[in-house]
């Protein structure tokens, strides 16, 4: 005789639940998103364990439970309580920093959590100055900053920060800023590069799903950060100005997915109002390539790389496989010598660079991504 057991989450995040079954092929596996979601399941007496993980924080651990004869009706709680509710304070600005020249350092970091040193940067300019934004920290998370945007951010949208490992290494990354604040930690104590997401838990859970989630858990992920169906949740959040990183991330998820052709022709309109974010450029290059616009898309990737910063480790992925399949399988010997040419170019600036999470984290120096 079978026992109900219902999961329930208790986060305002995406949580991912696998159950083993008594049989090595009685695998239970679903997808709770948003605080109070809820699944019915039958177990046999027995005992079990649930992995649980969250695919926006890609945290994961293991819940034992154990179904009874006498069990009627078990309610499991799954899922870590969300810090929404928890203070967060300004960090004091110490000290007024200058703006830097193009052939000058950004002002670095390597004192662990130390992010005083962030610059920003209107798009396609050279002049960076100190990031305008609020700093914020929590008392019950120390090792974690939140940054929040400033009102005028769209006039400099790109923000950059540098810093040292403990090998004396130095390294940057462009920031995003998300709408509803962004996260900067070190995931485990010693690690000598930082990791970013958002605070907010619908966009947090897109932009984890990136490393975290598999093809069938795409459409309810996007459906519920966006309160609607799907069709509607890549429309509203691909159209949306203001926030940019939360679209990306969205396409790249459908992409992911294998379902590319399905992001529709708003990409280019998307890439167009932010050509210094070259995920957009590279998004829309996919939607081109899906419709065997070979032109348009190798037009879209090298525009992208020439003008743009790479945020997400996906679209540089995704722009190294267009490219290598543009110069292995395109009917056009000029195409096909022009992608190849174009793939190089890419491979350079991709030298060295590693992932940090969702995000890419690139050495410094003689780089062509170097912020400096």
């Amino acid at each position: 005789m079978k026992h109900r057991v219902t999961f329930a989450t208790a986060s305002k995040a995406a949580i991912r639940v696998t159950v083993q079954g008594k049989a090595p092929t009685d695998v239970n596996r679903f997808l709770l998103t948003g605080h109070g979601d809820e699944k019915d399941m039958e177990f046999e007496v027995g005992s079990y364990i649930a992995d649980v993980k969250n695919l926006g924080s890609g945290e994961f651990y293991e819940y034992p439970f154990r179904v009874d004869a006498s069990s009627e009706h078990m309610v499991l709680a799954v899922g870590r309580l969300s810090d929404e509710h928890s203070a967060w304070r300004s960090i004091p600005v110490q000290q007024q920093s200058p703006s830097t020249e193009h052939n000058e350092m950004l002002a670095r970091s390597n004192a662990g959590l130390n992010f005083f040193n962030l610059r920003m940067r209107m798009p396609h300019k050279k002049q960076w100055r100190r990031f305008s934004g609020s700093r914020l920290e929590n008392v019950d998370q120390p090792n974690i900053t939140k940054l929040v945007r400033a009102g005028n951010w769209s006039e400099h949208p790109v923000v950059g920060y540098q810093f040292d490992d403990d090998l004396g290494n130095t390294w940057h990354s462009y920031v995003p800023l998300f709408s509803g604040g962004t996260l900067l930690y070190y995931r485990e104590q010693g690690s000598s590069l930082p990791a970013m997401r958002p605070y907010e838990s619908k966009s947090e859970a897109m932009v984890g799903s990136l490393s975290h989630s598999i093809r069938d858990e795409v459409s309810e992920i996007l459906s519920w950060a966006a309160g609607s169906s799907e069709a509607d949740a890549i429309r509203s959040i691909q159209h949306s100005r203001d926030d940019p990183w939360a679209a990306a991330a969205a396409a790249l998820l459908l992409i992911r997915a294998g379902r590319g052709n399905e992001l529709g022709s708003y990409v280019v309109r998307f890439a167009q109002r932010h050509p210094w974010m070259a995920d957009a450029g590279i998004i829309a290059a996919w939607w081109q390539a899906s419709r065997s616009n070979e032109t348009e898309c190798l037009t879209q990737l090298s525009r992208a790389r020439e003008q743009g910063q790479i945020y997400y480790w996906n679209s540089l992925a995704a722009g190294e496989q267009l490219l290598s399949a543009l110069g292995s399988g395109s009917k056009s010997t000029p195409l096909r010598a022009a992608a190849r040419k174009e793939l190089g170019r890419w491979k350079r600036m991709r030298s060295g660079a590693v992932n940090s999470g969702a995000f890419v984290v690139w050495p410094s120096g003689d780089h062509k991504s170097d912020p400096a």
